[in-house]
């Protein structure tokens, strides 16, 4: 049935009319201005996507641009930006609004956020299943060993010394060291 049917109600017409206008908003308008985020902590609805507050206060936001990939916490909150577009926009017409600070510059690659969406897109799933696959639930965990394995590799490993490298030309040389 039309909005315009004779067996709408008043109230129904008022709300196809809201819901339109909502929809027109958050598809023309939000696009291209929003950055949607992921939230691995928090709950939005059926699938953890809220937006990314543009007036926000800290200055590490606004210093630095946030961009798809990237993650932000809040308080002890973390979220990935997943875009500045959703695959399935009429389902997230009613998202909150996060102000959050910029923490991981690209932790997430584009080609892995569109794979995210052609996921999301293909087998019409939600951004909540499909980023289970990729990255577990405990964010902080997962950036606290990614520090230690950061820190590991900054010692410097032992270098051949350069006399080894001349000799190899085609044959094996075994050294035996004399005691």
């Amino acid at each position: 049935m039309l909005p315009h049917h004779p067996s709408f109600k008043k109230e129904d017409r008022i709300r196809c009319i809201i819901f339109g206008f909502l929809y027109i908003f958050n598809t023309f308008i939000l696009c291209g201005l929003a950055v949607y985020l992921y939230s691995f902590d928090r709950f939005f609805g059926f699938d953890k996507v809220c937006i990314l507050a543009e007036n926000t206060s800290t200055k590490s936001v606004n210093k630095k641009k946030v961009k798809t990939g990237d993650l932000l916490v809040f308080g002890n909150q973390y979220f990935l930006a997943i875009g500045k577009t959703l695959v399935f926009p009429e389902q997230y017409l009613h998202l909150e609004t996060i102000k959050a600070e910029l923490i991981y510059k690209e932790f997430m690659t584009q080609p892995t956020l569109k794979l995210f969406h052609w996921m999301v897109e293909t087998y019409y799933t939600t951004y909540k299943s499909v980023v289970r696959l990729f990255v577990t639930n405990d964010i902080q965990k997962f950036l606290e060993r990614e520090e230690k394995l950061k820190a590991s590799k900054k010692i410097p490993a032992r270098s051949r010394p350069q006399n080894l490298n001349a000799g190899m030309t085609g044959r094996n040389e075994v050294i035996i060291p004399e005691e």
